[in-house]
């Protein structure tokens, strides 16, 4: 029998990565997903595109859905857009107990660890949030937890590691090797830095890995970060920049300034519970990157 899934924020990159996926699948899978504005351009066949206006309107019935991934929230630290996107989770939310939904899955972010780690956070560490992002991923999260904890919902966060892809240009990895192609110059600060990428393919594949196990087997919150090639310091990716382009024949400077920035997550209670693999690692998308 397969199950009716609804993604929110279903024009966002990890959305359309995640829909992408699901429909290779639709034996297992029906897809709808919500967006602010219709662009039937953008579509992917086999989804059902529905605007918030009309799916939080009182007419539309939710009650047929499996599970609820919400994807929707501003990348950005600007405040209004902030207060509306958790504005937005409130509403689904409550739309979502209100019609017992059997399953919320609420994507969070490593950010709401902080940017400063000695080892790799598990589910348990101190929560420091980053900056306010960080503090609006944190605030979806407890709003979840209050209006689930009484309920017949299952509920979880997932807190991704930093997403990379082609099309997240403001990443540090993509920034270094534009600068190179560019310019022939990578700046780096001193290098020790170390970043808990996770490619966007490897975590729309951890989701769905999530919504095949069943969900009385979901604990209330997970870490998905990298490989252990996304825990590269900043001099190693920097190095590895360095080393591809050269091979093409491109001379390349490297410049170092200082900082000691981590943000590394230890995945191994998804892994346990889902089986979930990598398949992207950072050497692998860098060199996608640098090819294309």
């Amino acid at each position: 029998m397969s199950k009716n899934i609804l993604v929110t924020g279903g024009y966002g990159t990890l959305a359309t990565h995640l829909l992408q996926n699901m429909v290779k699948d639709t034996k297992n899978f029906e897809i709808s997903t919500t967006v602010r504005k219709l662009k039937p351009q953008n579509n992917i066949q086999n989804v059902t595109y529905i605007t918030n206006d009309n799916f939080f309107s009182d007419d539309y019935k939710i009650d047929n859905i499996d599970i609820i991934i919400n994807c929707a929230f501003s990348r950005t630290n600007n405040l209004p857009d902030l207060a509306d996107s958790i504005a937005y989770t409130k509403k689904l939310f409550l739309k979502a107990n209100e019609n017992n939904i059997k399953a919320v899955v609420n994507i969070s972010s490593q950010s709401v660890y902080g940017m400063y780690r000695e080892n790799k956070t598990l589910e348990t560490d101190k929560i420091n949030p980053a900056d306010v992002y960080a503090l609006g991923k944190f605030a979806c999260e407890e709003l979840g937890n209050g209006i689930f904890q009484n309920s017949n919902t299952k509920y979880t966060n997932l807190r991704l590691g930093s997403l990379v892809g082609t099309e997240y240009t403001d990443r540090v990895v993509n920034k270094l090797i534009k600068k190179a192609r560019e310019t022939g110059i990578i700046e780096i600060e001193n290098g020790r830095q170390q970043f808990g990428y996770l490619h966007v393919e490897d975590a729309a594949k951890a989701i769905i890995k999530l919504i095949e196990t069943p969900v009385e087997k979901w604990n209330p919150v997970y870490n998905i970060g990298s490989d252990e090639s996304g825990n590269l310091t900043l001099e190693e990716i920097a190095g590895f920049i360095k080393e591809k382009f050269e091979q093409k024949g491109l001379k390349v400077v490297l410049n170092k300034k200082t900082s000691s920035r981590k943000t590394i997550m230890n995945s191994g209670l998804f892994i346990k519970s889902t089986g979930w693999k990598h398949s992207k690692t950072l050497y692998n998308f860098m060199d996608d990157l640098i090819n294309c």
